[in-house]
């Protein structure tokens, strides 16, 4: 029978750590007997001179030790995968990989990759959390190196009371040991910053270190967002939606979204609505009042947890109007040739605009059209942004053209048109000067040879 396998990567999260990410790779399905590579890049976070670790959880299982690598390249694997797995990493791109062949059935798992903590160099007792998703538990691990004889591991909580464990056998590699234990918790203890200690029992000495939680673990995603500016100017308001998702309904269900303008809590134009796998919260604004705001943040708040705040900052600029020039590059020759219409706007400060275009035939402004934005580029003097407007030729010469610059305190116009001077000459007028002033010798050419047979002939007769 022909088994597939999945292996599904997800993202680890460490004691200590605090805004600092991992990227790993996309989820996949492969065949008995083919090979994968992982990679875990780290952001926010050191590498160098620390330990990097695989660890995996097969469904329904515990989790597994897979491999382990020191900052000297020294290689450690667990007995399940043997030889078929390699463990590398690079620590100036931050990177943990880990090439797998020979893939088996058993292999299918979520893989983490983690950074580990060494407390001694010969009997380390490292600890790291994991979360598993969608779970009211957090797996704590305590991983020793590099120890001989046999170690033994003890798990107490802040009290003194013993915590019951699981203990994987440890791995062997020239003559040393590679063992890990396991413990779980209640992500309520884990965000209360209850401590677990982890005891090894090495020989006649023992080994102590303490887990304790110096960040939170959320059960959902908070994501805000806003209207675009050209949404803003067509309805004439601002819209700003707080999404709040995540897999535990227990959880969504207690959680609060909260809204804050320039740091003062608001209750005010906010509607309240459920989204798939989650709920989502909308605070409209009027123009005037979003002209006056800074910044808006929304926080999502449960029962026990800390609050998950997101934040978008508005730039209104200080009260000046921007600077508009419009320009044109070159007229390439041809009727169908193209017009590229460049405008400038510029400030002291940073500030948002919606900048569209408009075509005046002299009957109607026509309709705003988009160009293409950049977005606000710093400059010696301030803030400059530029959008560009192509149109043919043909609309170049009869038109004017308007670059539209709006913002909630300011609507700035500015136009431009066709002007022919001596030194922006039309090809057609061209040709019709080149043709009049070619007609103008011909006919004094001709009257010259006229002229000349004409006196010649008085000559020839007043010589008879």
């Amino acid at each position: 029978m022909d088994y597939q396998i999945g292996l599904l990567l997800l993202t680890v999260c460490w004691a200590g750590v605090d805004g600092q990410t991992l990227t790993q790779s996309e989820p996949v399905v492969k065949r008995p007997g083919e090979s994968h590579r992982l990679t875990c890049t780290a952001s926010g976070l050191d590498v160098r001179g620390y330990w990097l670790a695989w660890i995996r959880q097969a469904a329904g299982k515990g989790l597994e030790w897979v491999a382990t690598i020191t900052h000297g390249g020294i290689k450690y694997y667990g007995r399940s995968v043997g030889s078929r797995f390699t463990i590398s990493r690079d620590d100036s791109n931050k990177q943990l990989f880990l090439q797998m062949s020979s893939l088996q059935a058993e292999d299918s798992a979520v893989y983490y990759c983690a950074r580990v903590t060494v407390t001694e160099a010969d009997e380390a007792a490292v600890q790291y959390p994991t979360v598993l998703g969608g779970s009211d538990k957090l797996t704590v691990g305590c991983l020793v190196h590099d120890f001989n004889p046999k170690s033994t591991f003890q798990w107490t909580d802040g009290n003194g009371n013993d915590l019951t464990s699981e203990q994987y056998p440890p791995a062997q590699r020239n003559n040393t040991y590679t063992g890990i234990s396991l413990i779980k918790v209640s992500k309520r203890d884990w965000n209360l910053k209850k401590s677990f200690h982890c005891s090894v029992k090495h020989g006649e000495s023992t080994k102590s270190t303490v887990v304790k939680s110096k960040y939170f673990i959320l059960f959902f995603t908070v994501v805000l967002s806003s209207s675009n500016l050209k949404e803003i100017h067509d309805n004439n308001r601002a819209e700003y939606e707080c999404v709040v998702s995540g897999r535990n309904d227990s959880v969504l269900r207690s959680t609060t979204i909260k809204w804050q303008i320039d740091g003062r809590a608001t209750t005010d134009n906010i509607e309240q609505k459920n989204v798939a796998n989650g709920k989502s919260s909308i605070l409209t604004m009027t123009l005037t009042q979003y002209s006056q705001v800074s910044k808006v943040s929304c926080s999502a708040l449960s029962e026990d947890m800390t609050s998950s705040t997101r934040e978008l900052t508005v730039h209104n600029g200080d009260g000046s109007e921007p600077k508009v020039t419009v320009i044109k590059t070159d007229i390439n020759q041809g009727s169908s040739a193209e017009v590229t219409l460049v405008c400038l706007v510029s400030s002291s400060v940073l500030q948002d605009y919606y900048i569209a275009w408009s075509e005046d035939d002299g009957q109607s402004s026509g309709e705003y059209q988009d160009g293409f934005t950049t977005t606000s580029q710093k400059t010696k003097n301030g803030f400059l942004v530029t959008s560009i407007y192509t149109t043919t030729r043909e609309k170049w010469k009869t038109n004017m053209f308007h670059c539209n610059v709006w913002t909630p305190k300011f609507n700035v116009t500015k136009g431009t048109s066709f002007v022919l001077s001596c030194t922006d000459h039309d090809p057609e007028d061209e040709i019709s000067s080149l043709w009049s002033t070619t007609s103008t010798f011909i006919f004094l050419f001709i009257f010259s040879l006229f002229y000349s047979m004409i006196f010649s002939l008085i000559k020839v007769k007043r010589l008879f």
